[in-house]
């Protein structure tokens, strides 16, 4: 199964969320968000497409893409 990661929308991978820095179906550059924090982003890191999953996002009226 081929997992595409889109540049903007936000994802899980474990007990964090992050947002995708770029499209790709193999390696992504992601950060990780903390809302704790002034700024909530991360430095960005590569993950595997594989490992994100997709959470639901407003401007698609809460669905997954």
């Amino acid at each position: 199964m081929t997992h595409q990661v889109h540049q903007g929308q936000r994802y899980q991978c474990g007990q964090n969320e992050y947002l995708a820095y770029e499209n790709g179906a193999q390696v992504v550059q992601v950060a990780r968000i903390d809302h704790d924090l002034l700024y909530p982003l991360h430095a960005p890191i590569l993950l595997h497409a594989s490992q994100l999953t997709p959470l639901p996002v407003r401007r698609f009226h809460g669905e997954v893409r």
